[in-house]
């Protein structure tokens, strides 16, 4: 006879995360679902699934229903929105008149590898305090303070966020400039 294509299987959360995923497998009466997640197509001796499990990688959960002898259905599920890994290494640049320092920052998100997701980058906080206190995440990696006091130097911190939540900082200094009198 013919093997039918089992279909079905969740797992949560379904967005990008930076922790371990949550999977649930059909099950089929009568039969014990077995599976694998290494790629290798599984037999009536894989892994035996008792209920949901966790996969802590992007991975591609193949399983079938064995009834001991007889393969009663087989089917896969991928996991793809698993994202470990932080942001690349960046070095924001500072600007600043008497009274402003804007600073810039730009990065990408780290490739996939090792069973990470490359998420994308989310946006960019800003701190001048040297991480005391931070602005709200923004898309765009520049920020502007303005209304500074003349000649202070500033230890500046920018933390971009990848949509996983993993985060990367990057920090400079820059002082405001002195008012030249005449």
């Amino acid at each position: 006879g013919t093997v039918e294509t089992a279909t079905g299987g969740t797992y949560s959360p379904t967005t990008w995360t930076n922790g371990n995923v949550k999977v649930t497998l059909p099950t089929k009466s009568g039969f014990t679902t077995r599976y694998t997640t290494n790629g290798v197509a599984p037999t009536k001796d894989s892994t035996q699934y008792t209920g949901e499990f966790t996969v802590s990688s992007n991975c591609t959960i193949t399983y079938l229903y064995t009834d001991g002898t007889n393969i009663g259905g087989t089917g896969s599920l991928s996991v793809t929105n698993i994202d470990k890994l932080a942001p690349n290494t960046f070095t924001p640049t500072a600007t600043s008149t008497t009274k402003s320092i804007t600073v810039t920052a730009s990065t990408t998100d780290a490739a996939a590898a090792n069973g990470s997701g490359s998420s994308g980058i989310a946006g960019y906080r800003f701190s001048k305090d040297n991480g005391s206190t931070w602005t709200e995440y923004q898309t765009s990696g520049t920020y502007t303070w303005d209304k500074l006091p003349q000649t202070t130097n500033y230890t500046i911190k920018v933390e971009a966020k990848d949509n996983a939540e993993n985060v990367r900082q990057g920090s400079v200094s820059k002082g405001t400039g002195t008012v030249e009198t005449a």
